[in-house]
């Protein structure tokens, strides 16, 4: 696994539950983005232009979310 110089943590990236994509098209992006929604990531974009996309492994942070959609009016 590898970490910053200095860093105790490791990232999500070297524990195996992210992924970073670039991708060009803004439609292919979003149908992306669902997808891996679908299946317990998050998204987290970089930049002003999304070119690079980050998707995190985190089935609690989406599972509290519908939760909270779910219950409100």
């Amino acid at each position: 696994m590898q970490h910053r110089p200095g860093e105790a943590n490791h990232s999500a990236h070297d524990w195996g539950i992210a992924v970073d994509v670039q991708l060009r098209d803004a439609d292919a992006l979003g149908k992306m983005a669902a997808v891996f929604e679908r299946h317990g990531f998050i998204w987290a974009c970089e930049g002003m232009d999304c070119e690079t996309v980050h998707f995190e492994y985190r089935p609690e942070v989406v599972g509290y979310a519908r939760l909270r959609q779910s219950q409100q009016p």
